[in-house]
């Protein structure tokens, strides 16, 4: 079974190269719950402070910030 790279609480951003499919430049994100993963990829429930909304985001869509 995969193992998630990021935890509950941490801070992200989504990858350079996937931020202009989603129209969410530069925005901080919050990891909010682990999702079973799909396949060989482990997927998050990411949410910014801003919004009232998550959303799903995929491991390689998404790096930490320091």
């Amino acid at each position: 079974m995969q193992r998630h790279k990021f935890r509950v609480g941490q801070l992200v951003r989504l990858d350079a190269a996937f931020r202009e499919h989603r129209s969410t430049p530069g925005r901080t994100y919050k990891i909010l719950r682990l999702l079973p993963p799909e396949g060989s990829e482990c997927i998050y429930s990411i949410k910014t402070i801003r919004e009232a909304v998550h959303r799903i985001a995929m491991e390689r869509e998404i790096v930490a910030l320091p």
